[in-house]
């Protein structure tokens, strides 16, 4: 296995952050349109939004698992 140096681990690191940043909006972006006609659609405050943050890391869970 070859050794990574720190800066090109800084970099490494900082190209995940910004990947993270945009994965994040993309993600919350996107979750009223897809509860939009579900019984997650039907909540409201923070019901709702506790549904969402849920549905959001079971997704996020699926991609780690993946």
């Amino acid at each position: 296995m070859k050794i990574i140096s720190m800066s090109k681990m800084k970099e490494l690191d900082s190209i995940a952050t910004a990947m993270a940043d945009h994965m994040q909006e993309l993600i919350e972006d996107s979750i009223d349109w897809v509860v939009d006609g579900t019984i997650v659609s039907e909540l409201e405050g923070d019901e709702y939004t506790e549904a969402c943050a849920h549905i959001i890391n079971l997704a996020i869970n699926k991609l780690i698992q993946k």
